[in-house]
């Protein structure tokens, strides 16, 4: 709850949850008490933003004539939705108001294109959302808000992805003549999901064959700032230490059942463009006794958001609700400062 000696704000959502897609309404209402006998305010303005924040590197030479390098923070502002709350009436310089509790409700609509939240909200790089509540008190008074982050993803489903739903093949061969086939049955998936397929190795040299290894990863780009994180990294169990001329068996991998920003390219803006780009691959490893001998097979996979085709209100996601909502709030923060982060966005828990 925001608040100083004299007010106390409180948002409350209409859902029970901190997460919406692309193209849905924030909704809810605003709670406040007063203390004080008579408050006089400027206006009440809720703020709802996107931004993205990189960094960039730069070579300093002090007067010493040493060198070093230096970090600067940039934030773009590519969505803000401004509604402004009560404002004095006309003829009115302020808002006056007495002790008591007052309450108005909100609706701001999210764009139908955004980038999904990304990383923490106050790490860099970060793709983030928030309201803010500002009580704009007179210029010799400090201003009292009310702060939060959302979780934004963009709807991303099967409609969208069918020619991602068909079964493919791939293969590959190194100096030893090891050959991997492979097949999958898609492409694309759902957090939760498991990645199933075949893999078959032909070895007609009997190389010792060490292992398989089998990596998701995410990567992305903002602005120029590119970053890659694994999100499976795992040994299949078809190859250990075997020189067998042929072998052959099926695979399954379990994709974690938590927020993952959905595969999207977003180079677009409402405010001030910016540039967001998140894709995945699935890469097979395979490690063969002898010099240059190792190899992998690279093939780009879809992390969708949805899998409901039809739905266009909250209940869509209900198969990944997140936890109950219970408001953590960011009274009077400064989103430049990085001393003390809210919680990551990978604490939000999907129940079983």
């Amino acid at each position: 709850m925001g608040s100083n000696h004299s007010v106390q704000i409180n948002i409350h959502l209409d859902r029970t949850e901190l997460f919406y897609f692309a193209g849905e309404t924030v909704s809810g209402t605003i709670n406040v008490h007063i203390n004080e006998e008579q408050i006089k305010f400027d206006e009440i303005i809720l703020l709802l933003a996107g931004e993205s924040g990189y960094t960039t590197t730069r070579t300093v030479t002090d007067s010493n004539g040493t060198m070093h390098r230096d970090t600067d923070y940039h934030t773009i502002s590519f969505l803000k939705s401004r509604m402004i709350i009560e404002s004095p009436p006309l003829g009115q310089k302020y808002l006056i108001y007495n002790p008591g509790d007052y309450s108005w409700r909100f609706d701001i609509p999210l764009p139908s294109q955004l980038p999904p939240s990304l990383n923490q909200p106050q790490s860099y790089p970060h793709v983030r959302y928030y309201l803010k509540l500002v009580i704009d008190k007179p210029w010799y008074k400090h201003n009292v808000s009310e702060f939060l982050y959302l979780t934004v993803f963009p709807r991303i489903d099967l409609l969208q992805s069918a020619h991602l739903l068909t079964p493919t093949m791939f293969s590959k061969q190194n100096r030893k003549d090891v050959t991997l086939r492979g097949s999958m049955n898609k492409l694309a998936y759902l957090p939760g999901e498991i990645i199933t397929g075949t893999l078959e190795v032909n070895n007609p040299r009997r190389s010792l064959l060490k292992r398989i290894e089998l990596l998701l990863t995410q990567s992305y780009k903002i602005e120029s700032k590119t970053k890659q994180e694994k999100i499976i990294h795992t040994i299949l169990p078809i190859v250990d230490h075997r020189n067998d001329e042929h072998i052959m068996d099926k695979f399954s991998v379990d994709i974690p059942f938590r927020l993952l920003p959905p595969s999207y390219d977003f180079h677009n803006g409402y405010d001030h463009k910016t540039h967001v780009n998140i894709h995945y691959s699935l890469e097979f490893q395979v490690k063969v006794e002898g010099t240059f001998t190792n190899f992998d097979i690279s093939l780009p996979v879809t992390i969708l958001s949805d899998s409901n085709t039809n739905s266009n209100s909250s209940e869509s996601h209900q198969t990944t609700n997140f936890s109950p909502n219970s408001l953590p709030h960011y009274p009077e923060i400064d989103i430049n400062d990085k001393t003390d982060p809210p919680p990551s966005y990978d604490s939000i828990v999907l129940p079983n």
